[in-house]
C-alpha cells in the first residue's frame, strides 16, 4: 500500500524523467530515474538561479485556514543568492503563525544577505578569515534572526491587537507545542496583547555566493543537496523532532537551536539544492523515496529548462500534499544550468543534443 502510494507521490515528477530519458512506458521508474551521465560542474561565473512554489494543503483548504508557509530567494551583491523558508505552527495556539513565517522570510533574507556583505571583508590571513565566518554564521547570525523576528513580531502584534472578544479558529491538525516554545501566556494577560509564540514558525535558509555556501535550520523541514547526481542531507537530524514536534523561532533561546554548516568552496560545489517544507518531505514514507526527488527535478530542468519547473511545480506539490500529509507545502530550488536550456550532453558521447521541450 504504502509503495503504491510512493508511486503516485512520485508520479508527476517521475512521469517527467521517464519520459525524457526514453526509457519506456514508466512501469520501471527506478531505472528512469537513472537519466543521463553525471553533469560537469557549471563554469565559473554562471549564476545562480532559483524557483519556488507553495501551496496551501488539503487539510487547510477544507475549513478555509491560509497557506502558513512562506518561503522566498532574494540575489545578492556579486552572484550570491538566498533562499529562505518557514512554516507557521498553524494549530490554535500560533493563530498568527502565517504572518510568523512571512516576517521569518523578510529578516532571514535582510540578516542573511548583510552576513554575506560582512563576509566580503576579507582578512589577510585566509585561515583567520575562515574562523571568523565560521563564528559568525553560528553565533551572531542566527542571534541577528531571532532578534530581529522577535522585534518584527512584536511591532505587528502591538499595530494589531487581539480584540477582547476575539477566538482563534482550531486547526484540525493541531499540533502539539514546539519542543523549545514558551509557556502560554498567562491569564492574567491583557485582552488585547498577542503573545509571541501565536506568531511561532520554523526557519530553513541555504546561502550560496562565490567563496561559500551557508546551510541554517531552526525546526522541522529538509534541506537536501545533489552533487553529481547524489542526493544527501545537508544537515544532521534533531532526535528531539518527533511526531509533530519542532523547535521554532518563539521558542526560549531559540538561536541556540540552529544547526548550521558552512562550506568554503575548495572543491565542488553542489549542482542542486532542495529546500523543502514538512508539508513536502512527510508525503513520502521514507528518506530514500524523499532523496529520489532532487534527481528527477535535476534531470527536468537539464532536460526542459527553468521555465518548465516553474509552470508546473506548484501542481506537483499540490498532488503529494493531497495523496500524502494534508499539509502546507513549499520547495524552492537553487541550481546553475551546465548549458543551455534543452541542450544536454547524450550519455556515452562527446555531443550535445537538442531535446524538443
Amino acid at each position: 500500500m504504502l509503495h503504491h502510494l510512493f508511486h503516485r507521490l512520485l508520479s508527476p515528477i517521475r512521469r517527467v524523467a521517464t519520459t525524457m530519458c526514453g526509457e519506456g512506458s514508466g512501469d520501471k521508474p527506478e531505472e528512469a530515474a537513472a537519466g543521463p551521465a553525471p553533469t560537469p560542474e557549471a563554469p565559473p561565473g554562471t549564476p545562480w538561479q532559483a524557483i519556488v512554489a507553495s501551496v496551501a494543503g488539503a487539510s487547510h483548504q477544507r475549513v478555509g485556514l491560509p497557506n502558513q508557509d512562506a518561503i522566498a530567494s532574494q540575489t545578492t551583491r556579486q552572484e550570491g543568492i538566498v533562499l529562505c523558508a518557514s512554516d507557521g505552527h498553524g494549530s490554535a495556539r500560533y493563530f498568527r503563525s502565517e504572518i510568523g513565517s512571512r516576517l521569518a522570510i523578510e529578516v532571514g533574507l535582510a540578516k542573511i544577505r548583510t552576513f554575506i556583505d560582512r563576509s566580503e571583508e576579507e582578512d589577510d590571513e585566509r585561515e583567520r578569515w575562515a574562523r571568523l565566518l565560521e563564528h559568525e554564521a553560528r553565533d551572531r547570525l542566527p542571534r541577528e534572526i531571532v532578534l530581529a523576528w522577535r522585534e518584527a513580531v512584536m511591532a505587528h502584534a502591538a499595530a494589531n491587537p487581539r480584540p477582547a472578544d476575539a477566538t482563534a479558529a482550531a486547526n484540525p491538525a493541531d499540533d502539539p507545542p514546539p519542543e523549545s516554545a514558551p509557556e502560554p501566556a498567562s491569564p492574567t494577560e491583557e485582552p488585547g496583547e498577542v503573545p509571541i509564540d501565536a506568531y511561532g514558525a520554523t526557519f530553513l535558509a541555504v546561502a550560496v555566493c562565490p567563496r561559500f555556501i551557508l546551510y541554517l535550520q531552526l525546526g522541522d523541514g529538509e534541506i537536501v543537496t545533489l552533487e553529481q547526481d547524489v542526493a544527501d542531507f545537508a544537515l544532521p537530524r534533531d532526535p528531539r523532532l518527533l511526531a509533530n514536534e519542532t523547535t521554532s523561532l518563539c521558542g526560549q533561546d531559540a538561536w541556540r537551536e540552529f544547526r548550521v554548516r558552512l562550506d568554503l568552496f575548495r572543491s565542488n560545489r553542489p549542482d542542486l539544492v532542495l529546500i523543502a517544507t514538512d508539508g513536502y518531505s512527510n508525503s513520502f514514507a521514507t528518506d530514500q523515496d524523499f532523496l529520489q526527488v532532487p534527481g528527477d527535478l535535476w534531470t527536468a530542468l537539464r532536460r526542459e529548462g527553468p521555465a518548465y519547473l516553474e509552470r508546473n511545480l506548484a501542481e506537483w506539490l499540490t498532488e503529494s500534499s493531497n495523496l500524502g500529509s494534508g499539509d502546507d507545502a513549499s520547495v524552492g530550488l537553487l541550481f546553475r544550468m551546465p548549458c543551455e536550456p534543452h541542450l544536454l550532453e547524450a550519455e556515452g558521447s562527446g555531443t550535445k543534443e537538442e531535446v524538443s521541450p
